[in-house]
């Protein structure tokens, strides 16, 4: 018997290998997966920040046999193909299995489908009969032939169906579990592996049909032991253990999706790439810190809305919040072009000092604000002075408009705009250093990175694929803005004694715009906050937007005083 399997084997490779000339055709037809995947858009630790459907309304995230948990990829092959490891795509001790059943039976009891079959099945849309069998098991040994084992994998994973529209084993283990596919327990393993065996009846959704998930759910358990996967403890204490932890509800499928920690940024990348697979430079921890603040901010105030960009010494953009009201009815306020207000100030003044309209004896130094403390923002406290540098610090226009006057309207924007279009202006006026211009807030952040960089603006890194081609961001450059001693000159000026930050805020003419900038060695952060009803903002408004800002740049800290360490 073990002789004719095995002659009937070496009859199946050679058979496979002259079949895959002629399926030639039909294997590429494996790049209609890359038409099936959704877009999905992650930090730089690979976490999902925000995803969309395909073009028919589906959930489809490629995944990667590196993607998911070791645990997970040895119950599905225990359960779904024991010898994947050694066949070329089709199983011959398994076809004579599930003949001698089928004959007995008088029906189609076992199919023997591999999991390359099962990936050509869902590749190909096959029928269930016996010529598609026989078809899927050629296409079968040709995929496995042409792309290897690992790849083959990697295309069963990215198109499990798990009900409803979700499919892919990483959907599903977002979906359902809230969480990546590389940290599932046992339990979750054997859920995911499950599932796709019956998706039409598990899935309504999972729970109605909850005799029948937990039936297949103890048969892959079952399957895991019997295959030394799992120890005897561990099956038996996942036997007993329920489905509750499902985390999906199609009566309400809005409870199933994963919440997207950075959809506006996701908007953006997937408006201008066709990549399936998109990684940003957003820090994890940074990220989380934002959403929490954000959300608070949210609780409190719920006339307002903003944005967030935070930018690494790196230049990187590491954090991202694009509105914290509903996103169905609201625009990207840190990609929007709005008022740039008074935060063009700093930069009105470098450029003088740059041309010697002044110099840095009339940055009266001594203007600083003494003893900052975050309770202190009020303008009505900070001490009047004098001297040019007051003015800038206390984001007054007068002197910024005679300044304005003597280097020209026109040369100022020729030179801001040098490199990348950061400030839009309907004419030359004055009216620039009172806000009359727009700009968006992540440009305006990525200026104010020149205080990190001794006077130097460089582009912003936003994405790159798995390639690491990095795409989507300004382009390249590295233009000196002002000397180092001048740009020194103007953080030391807005930098408060007592903490290692520099803040610069202002507010447009009608108070409907609040822009806030904090850096230090570490972080450049912007904040843009906008009136919803379009009422002005007060002062007490304006002080608490302040105060959140220094608080979120205070977290930050922390954060890098962790990496430091």
């Amino acid at each position: 018997m073990y002789k004719a399997l095995t002659y009937f084997f070496k009859l199946l490779f050679y058979f496979s290998l002259t079949i895959y000339i002629a399926s030639f055709s039909q294997i590429h037809k494996a790049y209609r997966l890359n038409d099936l995947l959704s877009q999905s858009l992650y930090d730089k630790d690979n976490n999902l920040l925000a995803y969309n459907k395909n073009n028919k309304g589906n959930y489809y995230f490629k995944t990667d046999t590196k993607d998911v948990s070791e645990l997970y990829l040895k119950m599905l092959i225990a359960s779904e193909d024991k010898r994947f490891n050694y066949h070329i795509g089709v199983d011959p001790f398994a076809i004579v299995r599930a003949f001698y059943q089928n004959i007995h039976e008088h029906k189609i009891k076992s199919g023997a489908s591999t999991i390359a079959m099962q990936t050509a099945k869902l590749l190909y849309k096959n029928k269930r009969s016996y010529k598609a069998k026989i078809k899927e098991a050629i296409l079968a040994s040709a995929l496995t032939l042409y792309y290897g084992r690992d790849r083959v994998m990697s295309m069963y994973l990215s198109m499990l169906p798990f009900g409803s529209s979700i499919n892919s084993t990483k959907a599903a283990s977002y979906f359902l579990f809230k969480k990546a596919p590389n940290k599932l327990n046992t339990l979750e393993s054997a859920l995911l592996v499950a599932i796709p065996k019956h998706p039409r009846l598990i899935s309504n959704i999972y729970k109605e049909n909850k005799k029948r998930t937990l039936f297949y759910k103890n048969l892959v358990l079952k399957s895991a032991f019997i295959n030394k996967v799992i120890d005897e403890n561990t099956y038996k204490e996942n036997l007993q253990k329920d489905i509750d932890i499902i985390s999906c509800d199609v009566h309400d499928f809005k409870k199933c999706l994963y919440k997207q920690k950075a959809y506006y940024l996701g908007l953006h990348a997937f408006a201008n790439t066709n990549e399936k697979e998109i990684v940003s430079f957003i820090d994890n921890k940074v990220q989380n810190t934002l959403i929490k603040h954000a959300e608070v901010l949210n609780k409190n105030n719920i006339n307002k809305n903003l944005g967030i960009v935070v930018i690494s010494h790196k230049n990187e953009i590491v954090g991202y919040v694009g509105g914290i009201m509903d996103e169905a009815f609201f625009v990207d306020i840190s990609q929007s072009r709005r008022t740039s207000a008074r935060s063009l100030d700093p930069f009105i003044y470098a450029y003088a000092l740059n041309n010697n309209i002044i110099n840095i004896k009339d940055l009266d130094l001594s203007s600083k604000v003494q003893n900052y403390k975050l309770q202190d923002l009020d303008s009505n406290k900070i001490k009047a002075y004098k001297s040019l540098g007051t003015t800038l610090n206390n984001s007054l226009n007068t002197e910024a408009k005679i300044l304005l006057q003597k280097i020209k309207t026109k040369n100022f924007l020729s030179f801001i705009n040098k490199d990348h279009k950061n400030v839009t202006c309907k004419d030359n006026s004055l009216a620039l250093a009172l806000g009359a211009c727009s700009s968006r807030l992540i440009d305006l952040t990525n200026l104010y990175t020149i205080f990190n960089h001794d006077g130097n603006l460089n582009s912003l890194k936003i994405f790159y694929t798995k390639n690491n081609k990095i795409f989507l961001k300004t382009n390249r450059y590295t233009t000196k803005f002002t000397d180092k001693a001048n740009i020194k000159s103007i953080k030391n000026l807005l930098m408060y004694k007592d903490k290692d930050i520099s803040l610069h805020s202002s507010s447009a003419y009608n108070d409907q715009d609040v822009l806030s900038f904090a850096f230090n060695n570490n972080y450049t952060i912007g904040l843009r906050a906008i009136k919803i009803d379009d009422s002005p903002y007060s002062n007490e408004d304006k002080e608490y937007i302040n105060n959140f800002l220094l608080l979120i740049t205070s977290d930050l800290n922390k954060i890098n005083k962790e990496i430091e360490r």
